[in-house]
């Protein structure tokens, strides 16, 4: 083993080493965590019945819509059994039986479940309902009856995970020590790939890296020709996302009525400014996947001379395509900064996230460059493709308020992308560092990897029919 492989080889291992030791020590908090939350409910007549939640940092100012849910009672005398799905972070939990002047409702005590066991009871006594209004509350034998006295009748009741945290930690164990196994497995695995295939790993980043000069020539040519002949030019490329933006911020926040979204730190971000921060990273992803794809096509006439280096092609497209993604991380800055929220140092993440995207791009084009020069379909595929996962990523939908089954919401984070987006909006809002999300940047560089080496294994194994097929 020479000199350099086995540096090479050090650094991986040390490396992988630090991934096991963060992956292993990291301790889960719990405090964003989905929690299944039951409660029996009667009523001598039929009502709906609202309920809002806040999480820690919120005030109750900041009730809105989006953190609530409405359940309707129906037959009156019976007992209905209601199950919620909320944040465990919660601060307050408010309870609103709608237009129900006269009413007595009767609840039993608020049972958590996690992972299918109970873990605590959130008591909803008189003593713990720190406002009401239009309401009797008393509590008999654990169940409480509210009368109604106003049209407009709501109880708060006050909410302190830290008094169930040992319960739910306790449920939560075996999942959090199986997921602790399978990331180091991932990652050791990944690992392995890059010290058994590195020469074969850094044959086209080498070549890129030699013929450098020409790849951003190429990319400085590629962004200025595309809107050759047009009156506007280049500022075509300015144009369209920033449409896109307000079509956006039209349809959801004034037809829609999109309220402030609420993030895991309790802030409320105004929809535009959270709109943009996860649409700059959107926009460059689908300009490089979607014309990334066919820049074999785009520049055939450089594929069939022979002294020219075809791998760098790919990497043209990404190096293009960041001239407007900048300009775009500049105006959610500024966006941002309109709004109070100033550059700090973990602004300084863009960076990191941006380049984190620019890799997991590269990774997907070689691919898909490689494969659309023997299936043309494959282009409308991608397209197809892009045009579904932009409602698959949290783009335009919050994550943090969203109640679903915690299996699909996880599932969610299986998409690569979902990391990116986050990343942004935490670096310039929730000012959350990167690696504080330790388990979901090892599963980011894991699946990155894999899809670059991937990738570049198969551009690399099908270059020699290239010019054959075109």
């Amino acid at each position: 083993m020479n000199k350099k492989k086995l540096v090479y080889t050090l650094f991986l291992v040390v490396v992988a080493i630090l991934a096991n030791i963060v992956l292993v020590t990291r301790q889960n908090d719990y405090k964003n965590e989905q929690i299944e939350y039951n409660f029996t409910l009667s009523a001598d007549s039929p009502l709906s019945l609202k309920v809002y939640y806040l999480t820690a940092g919120q005030e109750l100012s900041d009730t809105n819509e989006g953190q609530s849910f409405t359940q309707t009672y129906t037959k009156a005398g019976s007992e209905q059994e209601i199950s919620l799905r909320m944040p465990s972070d919660l601060s307050y939990i408010r309870i609103d039986p709608a237009e129900s002047k006269g009413t007595v409702l009767r609840i039993s005590d608020l049972t958590m479940t996690f992972h299918g066991k109970e873990v605590g009871v959130i008591n909803l006594a008189k003593s713990n309902a720190i406002y009401s209004q239009q309401a009797n509350i008393e509590t008999t034998d654990g169940i409480n009856e509210i009368t109604c006295t106003g049209e407009d009748p709501f109880m708060v009741y006050v909410y302190n995970i830290n008094d169930y945290l040992p319960a739910i930690k306790e449920a939560g164990s075996f999942s959090e020590l199986l997921k602790k196994i399978l990331f180091c497995v991932a990652c050791d695995a990944t690992i392995l790939l890059l010290i058994v295939k590195g020469k074969q790993a850094m044959e086209i980043p080498r070549d890129v890296y030699r013929n450098r000069q020409l790849v951003w020539n190429l990319a400085k040519n590629d962004f200025k020709t595309r809107y050759a002949g047009s009156y506007l030019g280049i500022i075509w490329a300015f144009v369209q996302p920033v449409v896109t933006v307000l079509v956006y911020w039209f349809v959801f926040q004034k037809a829609l009525n999109a309220a402030s979204q609420s993030t895991k730190a309790g802030l409320a971000i105004p929809f535009v400014a959270w709109l943009v921060a996860g649409l700059v990273p959107w926009f460059y992803f689908q300009e490089v996947v979607g014309a990334g794809t066919n820049v074999l096509y785009e520049y055939s006439y450089l594929v069939k001379k022979v002294v020219f280096n075809i791998s760098t092609l790919p990497v043209v497209k990404a190096v293009s395509a960041l001239f407007v993604h900048f300009f775009f991380v500049a105006f959610g800055l500024i966006l941002a900064i309109c709004y109070h929220y100033y550059p700090s140092l973990y602004t300084l993440q863009l960076l990191y996230y941006s380049f984190g995207l620019m890799i997991l791009c590269l990774g997907i084009i070689y691919l898909t460059s490689a494969a659309v020069v023997f299936f043309r379909d494959l282009s409308q595929i991608i397209n197809i493709i892009l045009q579904v996962l932009i409602w698959g990523t949290p783009i335009m939908w919050n994550y943090d308020g969203m109640n679903m089954n915690p299996v699909l919401k996880a599932a969610f984070k299986l998409n690569p992308l979902f990391y990116i987006v986050q990343g942004y909006r935490e670096s310039l809002f929730d000012r959350v560092w990167f690696f504080e999300h330790a388990g979901l940047t090892v599963y980011f560089w894991i699946v990155t990897i894999f899809v670059f080496l991937l990738g570049t294994t198969v551009f690399r194994k099908l270059k020699v029919h290239y010019a054959d097929v075109l």
